[in-house]
């Protein structure tokens, strides 16, 4: 609460400062194998910008997402753990579906 307190004062309203707190994190949290960041955990897992993601990459979107949780357990090279990381992105992306944000096919 403090942090989205001072933000707000930073950045002038309560949407940009979770806006820039939300950037903030996505730009440092863990994602396995020594990556930090969703657009670098982008570029090693995938090889492309997280730039360049559309609608069609929809599944290395929730594989990103599933990640987030628990890199030991969902990141894809992680040891033992290419079901899991299926499982979760597959996970994910029924959750996206259900809240519309993809159609159903895209599953």
């Amino acid at each position: 609460m403090w942090i989205e307190e001072e933000m707000q004062k930073r950045f002038g309203s309560k949407r940009s400062a979770k806006e820039e707190i939300l950037a903030r994190y996505a730009s440092f949290i863990y994602m396995g194998n020594g990556q930090y960041g969703f657009a670098t955990a982008a570029e090693y897992y995938f090889g492309r910008s997280l730039a360049t993601f559309t609608a069609d990459d929809a599944d290395k979107a929730a594989l990103l997402a599933g990640i987030a949780k628990s890199p030991r357990d969902y990141a894809p090279n992680a040891k033992d753990s290419s079901r899991e990381s299926l499982r979760r992105r597959n996970q994910t992306l029924a959750l996206m579906a259900a809240n519309g944000f993809i159609s159903r096919d895209r599953c």
